[in-house]
């Protein structure tokens, strides 16, 4: 059997907040005026005047959960009875749960009384089989401490070495790489100033070449010029011996 709940597609644990928003969502979703939207709309209608009201809503909570009404003396009795042994049982786990823990820690208290008794014990044994005295054992156990602060001095002084070497190594590491780097440049930009040089070097070849062919017409052009002015001036000295023959005839 559907219930309001599944009408208005929420959970039976969802907020108010939520019923109001999926009513929303579902009335506007329901188009129409036909017979079927007007039911699915006083279906939702119904479930959300149930359902968005929280007394309303526990009231039918309570009907869901097959106990139609708690306000008589009778049902509250019963509802009482029904309460009383489980929160008997609840009492009875939590005495038991406590009497475990505390069982568990006289455990452990008493296990490690034990192991300190042991210890105790063979500390004794060891002094009584210990020729040493205890002035002899103290000094000792302070030349043990001397030791080890000395082991933890000198593995503090090689962890520092250890941190300046590390520390030397990459400055020297970024040195070689900016030198590296500068090197690389110097290389790019002489290599630029290079070729810019050759491309200079190939205009002043190609200006050079054209001056000479300039140079070279002008030459042949002034070669050309004089040899034509011999000739016009043998044509005019032949002519004028021609006229002084004729003359003198």
């Amino acid at each position: 059997m559907t219930n309001f709940y599944d009408t208005l597609q929420v959970s039976p644990l969802a907020k108010q907040a939520v019923i109001s928003a999926a009513h929303e969502q579902l009335i506007s979703s329901v188009t129409g005026d036909n017979p079927d939207a007007v039911v699915q709309r006083k279906l939702l209608n119904d479930a959300y005047f149930t359902l968005g009201d929280p007394i309303r809503r526990e009231r039918y909570d309570r009907m869901l959960l097959g106990i139609t009404s708690a306000d008589t003396p009778a049902e509250k009795s019963w509802l009482r009875a029904k309460a009383t042994p489980i929160l008997l049982w609840l009492a009875v786990c939590g005495v038991a749960i406590g009497y475990l823990q505390y069982t568990r820690v006289a455990q452990l208290r008493a296990i490690e009384t034990q192991e300190q008794r042991i210890r105790n014990v063979i500390a004794a044994e060891e002094r009584q089989t210990d020729p040493r005295t205890e002035a002899e054992r103290k000094a000792e156990m302070a030349a043990s401490q001397q030791r080890r602060e000395e082991e933890l001095r000198q593995r503090e002084e090689r962890q520092r070495q250890q941190e300046a070497d590390r520390a030397e190594r990459e400055q020297l590491r970024s040195f070689e790489q900016a030198r590296r780097e500068s090197d690389d440049n110097m290389r790019r930009r002489l290599a630029a100033e290079a070729q810019a040089l050759r491309e200079h070097e190939r205009e002043l070849r190609e200006k050079e070449r054209q001056e000479k062919m300039a140079l070279e017409n002008e030459y042949r052009e002034a070669q050309r010029r004089l040899e034509q002015e011999k000739s016009t001036a043998r044509r005019l000295e032949a002519e004028n011996s021609r006229d002084r023959r004729t003359t003198s005839y």
